[in-house]
């Protein structure tokens, strides 16, 4: 979308009355993305140092809460109702321990160290640890992957987790569906290569368009996530220099690309 800064000046005769009318346009798109990525920066790092505070604070006693449920399991007096209730308390447990992970991840415990990396054995580790989930889920995997992809300067374990996050949020927008997960990658000899994951799911409601890689904002119930793996994503593939974005058709499916860049040295090599 094209957006424009436009400023109106009349021109006055020496009797005062207008007689000409200047229009003056500028093209302010690409400032006002910069704008919008560093808005965006600043907000995720000051979430980032409150999400790590929250999630340590909750963390050190649900640890004990953990440990107390536990015991109590291992009591011999437990009647049937009373250890299913104490099973489905330590359940709770496991998911805020989830949820707290989430949080984390504004702090995000990685390697920090770049390396050469190919995508296409990232993309197969995720879709590997998944497997069984996208089989009992009654999906199918489609890869489409490009020949001589080059590798990409980045931190593998990152990358894993924006990929994780994509394909997840893919399965969820298929649950108790079925349908079909396509991976594909492309490279054209530029600068860039490419990776979509799409979905043949629900799709995404065009009023959500501007929000949907804002922290903590989630289509999903409040049960199922709290709204951080594509603010978290976006801010990973950002910091390394690519972009990430998406297209949706509410009932059609949902594709998100991402961007990366390549190192001189693979484009050069290519060129030659």
């Amino acid at each position: 979308m094209l957006q424009v800064e436009a400023v109106v000046a009349p021109i006055r005769s020496d009797n005062g009355s207008i007689n000409r009318i200047v229009y003056l346009a500028r093209n302010v798109t690409r400032e006002m993305e910069l704008q919008d990525q560093l808005n965006h920066a600043q907000k995720m790092e000051a979430i980032g140092r409150l999400s790590a505070s929250v999630a340590h604070e909750f963390g050190n006693p649900l640890l004990g809460i953990r440990f107390a449920i536990k015991d109590v399991l291992q009591a011999t007096n437990l009647d049937s109702e009373q250890r299913q209730l104490m099973e489905l308390a330590l359940a709770e447990c496991d998911r805020l321990k989830s949820l707290i992970r989430d949080l984390q991840q504004f702090n995000r415990p990685s390697s920090g160290v770049r390396k050469s990396v190919a995508i296409h054995k990232v993309l197969d580790k995720v879709l590997l640890f998944h497997g069984k989930y996208i089989k009992t889920s009654g999906v199918r995997v489609e890869k489409h992957y490009a020949p001589d992809l080059p590798e990409v300067f980045v931190v593998e374990d990152q990358m894993i987790q924006v990929f994780v996050n994509l394909v997840m949020n893919a399965m969820d927008a298929m649950a108790d569906v079925g349908g079909t997960l396509r991976v594909a990658t492309a490279w054209h000899g530029r600068d860039m290569i490419e990776v979509s994951v799409s979905d043949t799911g629900i799709g995404i409601d065009p009023r959500y368009d501007r929000e949907i890689f804002e922290p903590f904002f989630s289509t999903k119930s409040e049960v199922e996530g709290i709204g951080l793996g594509l603010a978290v994503s976006y801010s990973i593939i950002k910091e390394h220099g690519g972009d990430i974005s998406f297209t949706s058709q509410p009932g059609q499916g949902t594709n998100f690309t991402v961007t990366l860049p390549v190192p001189d040295r693979d484009r050069n090599n290519h060129d030659s």
